[in-house]
């Protein structure tokens, strides 16, 4: 993920889709340059939706989401 501003407190959670359970939540580490990355492991298969946002500036910074499918291995 990359954005204009690196300092940004920014965490990324999943819900389950179908379940509507959550999946956990994870602070993205920050890589500089406005680079952002993190690791994201989910307890099961199925239709997640992993939302990207920062808890601290809500109004300043746009929620980003996506729904992603994760199969078993």
């Amino acid at each position: 993920m990359s954005v204009d501003d690196d300092r940004l407190l920014l965490s990324a959670s999943a819900e389950d889709v179908e379940m509507g359970s959550s999946g956990g939540r994870t602070i993205l580490r920050n890589h500089g340059e406005g680079r952002y990355g993190t690791r994201l492991t989910l307890p099961s298969p199925g239709t997640w939706r992993v939302t990207v946002g920062d808890p601290v500036n809500m109004g300043r910074v746009h929620v980003v989401s996506s729904v992603v499918l994760v199969a078993q291995p």
